[in-house]
């Protein structure tokens, strides 16, 4: 049938009655840019993406700050046609924490009648060329509380065996960088950073990751970073909480016999 996002896109611009709404919000995540493109084209208003944060404006309207260069520099966009103007903006994952309010929201049902152009059992307009199958895992990366990562300095596929073992004594979910990744020493799916995932766990525990900005600018919301380098001058010294200068190697293990001493001791 139709893509996903042609289905949904015709539902939204039929709840907003023929007019665009002041402001659409939604995830940067691919289903969410997907239907942005097919919403702001049936609403022709503009899109905004990758937004790290939003603000009013009474001069302007919304206004939003993204991430650019890797992390390295922040601009701030806001929507042509002044405060009345109506948008679509895209919140990067990981970006902003959930908060609860102080009362619950309302919640409008409402049924819209649409027709959406071609009948949802006949042959797609678009080609599926291959499906694959990632393998399941208990939680998204971008849901874990605790994440140890590893970098270049593990060393091979091997190596990420204390990566693992640390983050199974923690509760955690395991990390890695792009270089690790392009590697094949650890799925992509496991890839933090400006091309990989986003994520905001309580505690960051690096191990052999240099700290550049392309890898810092997917975990740099995080609560605590801890991270371990041979190298006393890696990047990662100016930016995290914790910097242990020695072999990942040694330290790792060393950590996991504490962990299980006290998990033993409890």
């Amino acid at each position: 049938g139709l893509p996903w996002a042609g289905v949904a896109a015709a539902h939204l611009a039929a709840l907003a009655g023929g007019s665009a709404p002041s402001l659409v919000v939604a995830g940067a995540t691919p289903d969410g840019r997907d239907l942005a493109g097919a919403l702001a084209a049936r609403l022709d208003v503009g899109v905004i993406t990758g937004a790290a944060s939003a603000a009013w404006d009474p001069a302007v309207g919304v206004v939003v700050e993204k991430g650019v260069l890797g992390g390295a520099a922040f601009t701030t966009s806001c929507l042509s046609g002044g405060p009345g103007a109506s948008g679509i903006v895209l919140v990067a994952p990981g970006a902003v924490e959930a908060e609860p309010l102080a009362a619950p929201g309302i919640v409008e049902h409402a049924t819209p009648a649409v027709e959406v152009a071609g009948a949802l059992d006949a042959p797609a307009p678009v080609a599926v060329l291959a499906r694959v199958v990632a393998p399941a895992v208990a939680a998204p990366i971008e849901e874990a509380r605790v994440i140890v990562s590893g970098g270049r300095g593990v060393g091979g596929a091997d190596g990420f065996a204390v990566v693992e073992e640390l983050a199974g004594l923690l509760g955690g979910s395991v990390g890695a960088t792009r270089a690790a990744v392009d590697a094949g020493w650890i799925d992509y799916d496991r890839q933090i950073g400006q091309t990989g995932r986003t994520v905001r766990p309580d505690l960051y525990l690096a191990l052999g990751v240099s700290g550049a900005i392309q890898h810092r600018v997917g975990m740099q919301g995080a609560g605590t970073v801890v991270a371990v380098n041979r190298d006393p001058e890696a990047p990662f010294v100016e930016s995290c909480d914790l910097f242990v200068v020695g072999d990942l190697f040694e330290i790792g293990p060393a950590l996991a016999r504490a962990l299980r001493a006290r998990a033993a001791g409890e």
